[in-house]
């Protein structure tokens, strides 16, 4: 391989409050947690991406590396408590970024 490559893997969504990417579309400052907000009316979802290099030397590096398939099976204990109150892991099978790298036979040592 002579070229550096960049793979975007989408690892799921992510139902949230708008003000968590736009904190300024609300002046409540905890707004972003969604406690005391409609959620018809300014709730949102998001995709959760994670960013595969692979250098020219065949190194690779996963950045940002999104939802594994344990936030799925066990959303509570892996986001944890706090966080799962302010939103909402949306997963489909084949989506985890462990799924994604086993599908193109990426071991976790290859990282």
């Amino acid at each position: 391989m002579t070229d550096l490559s960049l793979q975007i893997l989408e690892c799921g969504q992510v139902g949230v409050d708008e003000a968590v990417p736009n904190r300024s579309v609300s002046k409540n400052p905890l707004a972003f947690v969604g406690i005391c907000r409609s959620k018809k009316k300014h709730h949102i979802v998001i995709p959760v991406k994670c960013f595969l290099i692979t250098h020219p030397s065949g190194a690779k590096i996963l950045v940002d590396t999104g939802w594994d398939s344990r936030v799925r099976e066990h959303p509570i204990k892996t986001i944890t408590y706090p966080m799962w109150v302010a939103s909402k892991p949306i997963l489909p099978l084949g989506e985890a970024v462990d799924e994604q790298l086993q599908a193109r036979l990426i071991q976790p040592s290859d990282l």
